[in-house]
């Protein structure tokens, strides 16, 4: 039998207990961006950081909001 290759899995952070965490609609509606530009940047890989559990993708709201004002010009 074959052994199977694993990838590398990164590592792993713990949320704090009271992190609110958005779906892709929300930090659409938050962002004032279409759904469609959060699953090409997920799919890119530019975009912010999510967390995928099986099918479902959450943002955790205060690192999206940091994450958005990154992208702020001074």
């Amino acid at each position: 039998m074959r052994a199977r290759k694993t990838a590398s899995l990164p590592p792993t952070r713990l949320l704090p207990a009271d992190a609110e965490l958005l779906t892709t609609r929300e930090a659409a509606a938050l962002t004032k961006m279409s759904m469609a530009w959060f699953e090409r940047h997920r799919w890119e890989r530019t975009g912010p950081s999510y967390i995928r559990r099986g099918r479902s993708v959450r943002y955790v709201k205060a690192e999206l909001l940091e994450w958005w004002a990154e992208g702020r010009e001074r």
